[in-house]
């Protein structure tokens, strides 16, 4: 939606309309060297009137008009105020609709910024709304957020409104995917868990797989945000067949609606229990002693010294591998060779590691599994900085080990 390889250039003033792009850009952009060495046209700068009328003045006298290697006024390259953009591929992009490039270029980051700020409070606030409501009802709501959102940000008429429409979307979306979480383990013994789990990331590991195939046919990021957004219709239909979670149920003290829902599940799996009453009666005894008792509360986490140190050490444990697993997947495109087939690679190498994560949660303690992954992935993530440009297979391998080694952890 945004690609930082889309080439772009200071736009050609009306009265040198009938001058080629190529003219324009050879003639009155300055030159400039990437920090891969290479040399080209100045992406955010041209060269002042006074020097353009000057070249203009001896291109009279050259050979070759529109020669670049023109002598000089020695005036500084003046700022752009409007830019043409290359939609040879890139039909339409975020960055060519609102021109953010250049000194501007910082918006894109705040923009992703904005949306993971988004999926962050949206687990937080549809979480406890789904304790208090129920995960059906939960789940409903935010497919309609992140659905409404979504289709709006298509249409957003201006920067600002497509970020606000991306946050909203990004509530919607960090709500969903922890209920829908919950609501899947909540229905499995625990010993099933890792496994339910496994399942649901291959969903993510899937959409990561197609998109750079959506991103690489449809050119246009209207078109784009509009197809990402279609999957959530399907998710707003299912989500009214879904059935309650049973324990939230329990928890809610709705014992007779959880009752009948085990009867249709036991039907459903061709299973004879013949005292769904008692185990129903069983657990509201145990709801009703668990109430008796003090409630816990976020306080608890740090009442305790070891208890603390834990939930502290937690928190920037999952801190520090999203921002790295993310940072490895964003800037995968913008290491040489094709972005779309660098991203599908990334991607699918996280398949196989869906695999590796339910083993080592079954039969490795938790803390080797800390060890194991998190000193390569160190290792790795350093070793990056010092693979040249030129090495782009060298890149893209450590980037796959790397975002591998900080999926797992999660």
């Amino acid at each position: 939606m945004a690609p930082q390889s889309q080439d772009h250039w200071c736009e050609k003033p009306a009265h040198l309309h009938n001058w080629t792009t190529r003219q324009w850009r050879n003639f009155a952009l300055p030159l400039e060297t990437s920090e891969a060495g290479a040399v080209a046209p100045s992406r955010c700068h041209m060269h002042g009137w006074d020097e353009l009328a000057h070249r203009i003045a001896l291109s009279d006298l050259t050979s070759d008009p529109w020669s670049s290697n023109l002598s000089s006024t020695h005036s500084a390259p003046i700022p752009c105020s409007s830019w043409e953009f290359d939609d040879s591929f890139h039909e339409r992009t975020v960055s060519s609709e609102w021109n953010v490039v250049c000194d501007d270029l910082w918006m894109l980051d705040m923009s992703q910024s904005i949306l993971m700020f988004g999926f962050m409070v949206g687990n937080f606030v549809f979480s406890h709304m789904s304790d208090w409501c129920g995960r059906r009802p939960a789940i409903i709501a935010t497919t309609l957020l992140s659905l409404g959102s979504g289709v709006a940000t298509a249409f957003s008429g201006s920067f600002p409104f497509f970020n606000s429409f991306r946050f909203l979307a990004s509530l919607g979306h960090g709500g969903l995917t922890n209920i829908a979480y919950t609501l899947a383990i909540e229905c499995v013994a625990p010993g099933k868990r890792a496994m339910v789990s496994m399942v649901q990331e291959t969903g993510w590991v899937l959409g990561l797989m197609v998109l750079p195939g959506i991103a690489y046919l449809v050119t246009n990021w209207i078109h784009i945000q509009l197809l990402i957004s279609v999957p959530l219709v399907v998710m707003l239909i299912t989500a009214f067949y879904l059935d309650e979670s049973p324990r939230w149920l329990f928890i809610a003290e709705r014992f007779e609606q959880a009752e009948r829902l085990l009867i249709k599940i036991a039907e459903k799996n061709s299973i004879q229990i013949k005292d769904i009453s008692k185990i129903v009666l069983e657990t509201k005894e145990k709801v009703e002693l668990e109430k008796k008792k003090r409630k816990s509360s976020f306080v608890d986490l740090f009442r305790k010294r070891k208890i603390a140190i834990i939930t502290l050490s937690a928190y920037v444990q999952f801190a520090v591998v999203v921002l790295v697993y993310y940072d490895l997947i964003y800037k995968i495109t913008d290491f040489g060779g094709n972005p779309f087939l660098n991203f599908f690679l990334v991607s699918l190498l996280e398949l196989p590691v869906m695999l590796v994560n339910v083993l080592l949660i079954n039969y490795v303690p938790r803390r080797i599994i800390y060890y194991l992954l998190y000193v390569p992935a160190m290792v790795v993530c350093l070793a990056l900085i010092f693979v040249p440009a030129s090495m782009v297979w060298l890149q893209l391998s450590l980037v796959m080990v790397g975002s591998w080694r900080c999926t797992v952890p999660t």
